[in-house]
């Protein structure tokens, strides 16, 4: 009896644990983009074709080259478009600081980024995917992309 009753709690969890993730998924369904009430904490040009919004603050130590980080993203086109998401995807983006494993506007816009900071990246193409475009993302388009800094190693 023991037995069955580990396995009815462990699929109990197994359970919350899904549902809690597709609830997060749902209440961030209504991006930084479409929500007209977003405070800007703070606003920067980091590079020409680069624009940087901070829209939460995090704590500690700031992102640099060479750190790991983890993020949770959506990439939107200028019209709204939503193109990309890790909440979609179900897992966050790892990557490390500094080896072109990302656009280069989101190494820019990622410089001092603290966990738990919420920021929003306007990316002109030139920093983002270019003449080529991406997947979805058609050639020269401009970007948004909002980013959570989750965790940094």
């Amino acid at each position: 009896m023991e037995i069955y009753s580990l396995i009815l709690i462990a699929i109990t969890i197994v359970v919350l644990v899904f549902t809690i993730r597709e609830l997060m998924k749902k209440n961030h369904k209504k991006s930084i983009i479409e929500n007209k009430n977003i405070v800007v904490l703070e606003s920067k040009t980091v590079k020409e074709g680069i624009q940087v919004d901070k829209l939460k603050e995090g704590s500690g130590p700031g992102a640099i080259a060479g750190k790991k980080v983890s993020v949770d993203y959506r990439a939107f086109l200028m019209d709204g478009t939503e193109v990309d998401s890790s909440y979609e995807k179900g897992e966050v983006f790892t990557f490390t600081m500094g080896r072109r494993q990302v656009i280069p506007g989101w190494e820019h816009g990622m410089i001092g980024m603290k966990v738990g900071e919420i920021r929003r990246f306007k990316i002109a193409p030139e920093h983002a995917y270019g003449e080529k475009g991406h997947t979805k993302v058609p050639p020269n388009a401009t970007m948004i992309f909002e980013v959570t800094l989750l965790k940094m190693i």
